[in-house]
């Protein structure tokens, strides 16, 4: 009978790999919280047209990357490929917007995309998300942009830019989709063919084309931001002049659109070009606005909303931080019989010391004593414990660091 492994573009984790994850978890969840924000945990099904509506039926995430499926009901079901609709889905079915109170939420959760997996990209992934409603200041996308700075500099991660654009509202868009739809026809025959799908059903995705002939097309293309309505450009301008008197670097790119259509207004990236470490997908974090998605989602009026989610497993890859030396050491006791006979204490003893300890008990005390600690020190004990036959009329235990 042949051996069943794990299935192509998943992964283990488990020893030091699992412990540098679980480190990395703690530190997003600190960061988070430093800056006010809930974690919140949601389904890992959702309905298939959940993301067709939020995310945009011609995306590559739902025409091509979605793990989708019919229940026994005949639903038509998905893992969930990324957060935010997730998110918004929770806050509308929960009623959590309904009063207009600001909510901050976090989360980090396994996603799924049917892709090809390489170096930096697997089918399921760790994402780490942040989420704002109601909040439709431009302070607020600068704090959002702070927040991943703040990650990047904790996991010590130096070799970045930050590209921004401005995608403006429906209607500048629309307009702006016009307009490079014009410039685009007279080098139609001269596109990729993915391109000229996107041609007629998501123009904007051209932009983000990595073909590099639509790339030498689109040198001379019209910008997005020349369309924005007088409010958008004004808005846009006093979040650029904030993250200057906030020292903040940056790099307008006006060709960047991320993947999803359910952005507005700012977009932006954190690029690293560590493509060694964490291969040709060069972006660490990724995000902006979505004010519409409430809306599209079914709700009375439109929320303004913002974030940015980053996969784990990438962040892990490009960050110095992450490796076994820099881990939080813990206190680790082994606790030992000093012969046979005091075994019989060895749980009862647990019960006390694990106020204060992580207690492994080892019941092999046949074996020299010695032998045995040299053995707990080699397998990262800090801490002994040694239970003998006073045990039973003190309830004192030896305890030695080691």
């Amino acid at each position: 009978m042949s051996t069943i492994n794990k299935v192509k573009g998943t992964r283990d984790y488990f020893e030091k790999e699992a412990e540098i994850l679980s480190f990395a978890f703690l530190k997003l969840n600190r960061i988070a919280k430093s800056f006010g924000y809930k974690w919140v945990d949601f389904s890992i099904l959702e309905h298939a047209e959940l993301f067709s509506r939020a995310v945009g039926k011609e995306t590559d995430i739902v025409s091509k990357e979605m793990f989708s499926f019919k229940d026994k009901s005949e639903r038509n079901l998905v893992l969930r490929p990324e957060g935010t609709s997730s998110v918004v889905r929770m806050i509308l079915e929960n009623k959590l917007v309904e009063l207009e109170a600001k909510k901050n939420y976090f989360y980090i959760n396994k996603m799924f995309r049917y892709e090809n997996p390489q170096k930096g990209r697997q089918r399921e992934f760790y994402q780490f998300g942040i989420e704002s409603f109601n909040e439709k200041k431009y302070h607020k996308d600068v704090e959002i942009i702070s927040m991943a700075i703040m990650i990047l500099k904790e996991f010590l991660i130096k070799d970045f830019n930050l590209e921004i654009n401005y995608l403006g509202s429906k209607k500048s868009r629309d307009k702006y989709k016009i307009a490079l739809k014009e410039y685009l026809k007279k080098d139609f025959s001269n596109l990729s063919i993915d391109s000229k799908k996107r041609f007629e059903k998501n123009i904007l995705r051209i932009l983000d084309s990595k073909d590099k002939n639509d790339k030498e097309i689109l040198k001379n293309a019209p910008k997005i931001t020349d369309y924005l309505e007088s409010d958008e450009k004004e808005n846009f301008f006093n979040i650029l002049k904030e993250l200057k008197e906030n020292d903040i670097n940056f790099n307008l790119n006006p060709k960047l659109v991320r993947g999803l259509d359910y952005y507005n207004n700012l977009v932006f990236e954190f690029v690293s070009s560590d493509n060694k470490n964490i291969g040709a997908q060069n972006t660490i974090i990724g995000g902006g606005r979505y004010d519409d998605l409430v809306e599209i989602l079914n709700h009375k009026k439109n929320v303004p909303a913002i974030g940015f989610a980053l996969g784990i497993e990438r962040l892990i890859s490009a960050s110095p931080l992450m490796n076994e030396e820099n881990l939080e050491k813990e206190e680790i006791l082994y606790l030992l019989a000093k012969t046979p006979k005091e075994e019989k204490y060895l749980n009862r003893a647990a019960r006390i010391l694990r106020e204060k300890y992580n207690v492994l008990i080892k019941y092999n005390s046949d074996k020299n004593l010695t032998k045995r600690i040299a053995q707990a020190k080699k397998n990262g004990a800090t801490h002994i414990g040694i239970i003998n036959k006073e045990f039973e009329k003190t309830g004192n235990i030896e305890v030695k660091k080691i």
